[in-house]
């Protein structure tokens, strides 16, 4: 549990914008289909065995209605550069919209999926960036570089990392950035799980604050009884693989009791505005929906759903945030819970004051 003394505000927020930023390609499922997956790919959509004949396009076309219907979108981003540059573009369009200088940044923390080995570090390439960008608020630093891995929840994992720098005194200024290429997390031809995934960047500007706005947290990690392989890259090719139904499950009975009950130690249960949560597919947020209003009576805020952009990994939490406060739809002083799950399996949970 957090402690309620310490004081942090977030004070600005940026994510990528497809059609605006370069680099992007809203690809249809249809188009991923017909040219992303090989030969073996399209047999896999209607699960083809040996022997049996090739589908045929109107049949493909029928399974990929299905599975839209059932994940919620049907283009989703893909981007063609490396994925810093996902966390440098997030991270100018963040210090501008705070109107705050790189020069001026203590920390920096990373969180991204999808950098494969991990080195350097996606913190230090975005304060690279930072230093070359022509914007007004680029410049050089001397600011503490480093990433944390924590699959989906790894960006509310930075958070709560920048909370506790906040609050020992030593650092005042900590910018967050959370970027994934999700698009390459899944074997192409696993249409099953490739199907789901977009690319975005995502990045918050916290600060030391002489008022209070951290309400509240709960994080917590269950591996046991075979969860930890839920979720994984352990496939022949190293790419992700879950079991959809095990998570669904999760998400449906763990997360809800999880998030209620951290609500009901913050005494938030009747005060919370807006719920952002990180978006898998429309069939689990659904689910997960309908158990909040079924079990928790009290809530009367807004649960944002945001399923545009198909799954964004750790990224999705602030990119949803981001949008939602441009939009005006989340203003200063509301309660906001952020909630976040995935990999390990974990849960992460902050209640901050805009």
């Amino acid at each position: 549990m957090f402690n309620k003394n310490i004081y942090i505000e977030i004070i600005g927020t940026g994510r990528t914008i497809p059609g605006v930023d370069a680099g992007f390609t809203m690809v249809s499922q249809e188009d991923f289909a017909m040219t992303y997956l090989s030969r073996e790919g399209k047999r896999n959509i209607l699960k083809r065995k040996e022997g049996e004949p090739d589908p045929t396009w109107p049949e493909i076309q029928i399974e990929i209605k299905k599975a839209i219907d059932k994940i919620g979108f049907d283009k989703r981003p893909f981007f063609s550069c490396f994925v810093e540059e996902l966390g440098t573009i997030s991270s100018v369009r963040c210090l501008e919209n705070a109107n705050f200088s790189a020069k001026d940044l203590d920390v920096i923390i990373g969180s991204t999926n999808t950098n494969g080995a991990g080195y350097s570090d996606i913190a230090s390439y975005v304060n690279a960036g930072l230093s070359k960008t022509n914007s007004h608020v680029g410049g050089t630093n001397n600011a503490w570089c480093f990433d944390v891995k924590g699959a989906c929840v790894g960006g509310l994992t930075a958070l709560n990392v920048a909370i506790d720098l906040i609050g020992n005194g030593r650092y005042k200024n900590i910018l967050i950035v959370a970027a994934e290429k999700t698009t390459t997390l899944a074997e192409t031809d696993d249409w099953f799980s490739s199907n789901l995934f977009g690319d975005a960047g995502s990045a918050i500007l916290v600060r030391a604050s002489d008022k209070k706005h951290l309400i509240g947290s709960k994080f917590i990690s269950d591996p046991t009884n075979g969860k930890v392989d839920f979720i994984s890259c352990r496939s022949a090719k190293g790419k992700f693989q879950q079991n959809g139904q095990a998570v669904h499950k999760f998400v449906g009975t763990r997360v809800p009791f999880e998030l209620i009950k951290a609500a009901e130690e913050n005494d938030i249960l009747k005060g919370l505005d807006h719920l952002v949560l990180h978006q898998p597919s429309k069939k689990t947020c659904e689910l997960f929906k309908q158990e909040i209003k079924d079990k928790w009576k009290q809530f009367k805020g807004t649960i944002h759903e945001e399923l545009s952009m198909g799954n964004m990994s750790s990224a999705s939490i602030y990119w949803i945030f981001a949008k939602l406060v441009e939009e005006g739809k989340i203003k200063k002083g509301q309660t906001v819970g952020f909630l976040s799950f995935g990999a390990g399996l974990q849960i992460g949970i902050i209640f901050i004051k805009y």
